[in-house]
């Protein structure tokens, strides 16, 4: 009955691709839960040895249970499938109390070659030092379409026993894509990938030159309850659709990145190439934002409101940008393009909009996360960072005593307005607008968008469908 809610478990978190996310959690709870024995660590089985194993087939001389998810498209492009594996101690402690565990998961090509490469994880094990149940490994493989076929081998130095199992990954062809040279750069599989890093980029060949500018919007919307307020910031499923499209490469061009938090009159991410963006900074710090925005607010900031200038910031910064190109080009005219990536953000009352005066003879993207509501996944990443049963309330820092208020899904409105969809439509023209809720929504819209870009530069453009 455990296993199978915790298969349910991982095909739901699988389904907001967030494997990744699980994975992590999970293994660092995992590895903090079981300590060490006192003697000297194996190191990992060689590659000829693995082979061997591979070579001999299916084998369970340990008792575990094996979960391999179905394969889930990213925001990376990336298909992952997820492989969690329980070794349950009451098994365990019959072969001794101590244990050296190497966990390899490995995959095939298209061809049936083993991969050179392959996600480990090496735990020594005391049991009597342990409080759980078992010893959980998890680990993940991401996979471009094709038929694939995956290993997961679990291996105790201390008695030499192994057990070793295959499953069959099939991931389906994506549409006819217009440009072939689009995943040129893509290995066909990888192992442990976090999105947060540049490589591999996606490869974009155009007739004219391209410059263009991504301005990521960061701050949807505040959060109001009487006298108190917070910014709502970007949550990580955003964040990953945003990265991705920062991994544009043009052959023939450059993508410049800017990121803004408008509504608070800040700026994450200064203009900069796109493949020196630290995302995994950018986490990192609106996590440690988030964390403190949701559980501390100080005396000084009950006297305030929110700026009234978000608007007039967002729109000088465009202005900033339009006034200087990105990089030089080789070819002339350049295809100007400026892509703002926003969840909608929803500036305060009596905000002043300026208007940019002149149009910046440019084609512009206004590229939108449609999160309906609180999306389910940040539920449970709250879950994760602060326990299930545990409130999330706001502290005041003078006099020091608990604020008791409500919680953050009973504090949150109707889902926020799309303000910078205003600004946007006065700059250009040609102004496409592109929404997606989901992995599968923003791949249309990213396939969409190279596409698009392809044809201005050839001067024919695709109908949207």
């Amino acid at each position: 009955m455990g296993s199978t809610i915790q298969a349910s478990f991982l095909r739901l978190l699988c389904r907001f691709a967030l494997c990744g996310l699980l994975q992590a959690a999970t293994f660092g709870l995992a590895g903090a839960s079981s300590s060490p024995d006192d003697t000297e660590p194996s190191t990992k089985p060689s590659p000829s040895v693995i082979a061997d194993w591979l070579a001999q087939g299916e084998r369970k001389q340990l008792s575990w249970r094996v979960f391999f998810s179905e394969p889930t498209l990213q925001y990376d492009q990336t298909n992952v499938v997820f492989v969690k594996v329980d070794l349950p101690f009451e098994n365990l402690k019959k072969k001794g109390k101590k244990h050296d565990l190497h966990f390899i998961v490995s995959a095939t090509d298209e061809t049936g070659r083993w991969s050179n490469g392959n996600a480990y994880r090496h735990q020594p094990l005391d049991i009597n030092a342990s409080k759980d149940l078992a010893m959980t490994f998890t680990a993940s493989a991401s996979f471009r379409p094709g038929r694939f076929r995956i290993a997961a081998i679990v291996y105790d130095t201390v008695d030499g026993k192994r057990s070793v199992t295959f499953h069959r990954v099939v991931v389906p062809p994506q549409r006819p894509e217009s440009s072939p040279e689009l995943f040129r750069l893509f290995p066909r599989v990888t192992f442990d990938t976090p999105w947060t890093s540049y490589n591999p980029s996606f490869l974009v060949t155009t007739q004219r030159s391209i410059q263009m500018d991504m301005v990521i919007e960061f701050d949807p919307h505040f959060i109001y309850k009487k006298r108190l307020y917070r910014l709502k910031h970007a949550n990580l499923p955003f964040m990953s659709a945003a990265a991705a499209l920062t991994r544009l490469n043009f052959e023939n061009g450059c993508v410049r990145v800017s990121g803004l938090n408008s509504l608070e009159l800040g700026t994450l991410v200064p203009p900069q190439p796109a493949k020196t963006v630290d995302w995994e900074f950018i986490t990192t710090r609106l996590g440690e934002k988030n964390l403190q925005e949701r559980t501390r607010v100080s005396v000084a900031e009950l006297t305030k409101r929110p700026s009234t200038d978000g608007a007039p910031f967002f729109e000088r910064h465009l202005e900033q940008l339009l006034a200087d190109p990105p990089c030089p080009v080789a070819s002339a005219p350049p295809l100007r393009v400026l892509a703002i990536i926003t969840e909608g953000t929803d500036f305060v009352e009596r905000t002043s909009y300026s208007k940019i005066e002149s149009q910046c003879q440019c084609v512009v993207f206004y590229i939108r996360a449609r999160f309906s509501s609180k999306p389910l996944h940040a539920n449970i990443l709250d879950s994760l960072e602060l326990g299930a049963d545990q409130d999330i309330d706001l502290i005041e820092t003078l006099p020091p005593r608990r604020r008791g208020i409500q919680s953050e899904r009973q504090l949150e409105d109707a889902a926020p307005g799309d303000d910078l969809r205003g600004i946007a439509k006065h700059l250009s023209p040609k102004v496409y607008d592109l929404g997606f809720e989901g992995p599968v929504e923003f791949q249309q819209a990213f396939f969409y968008l190279v596409e698009t870009l392809k044809n201005l530069s050839s001067e024919t453009v695709p109908p949207l469908n």
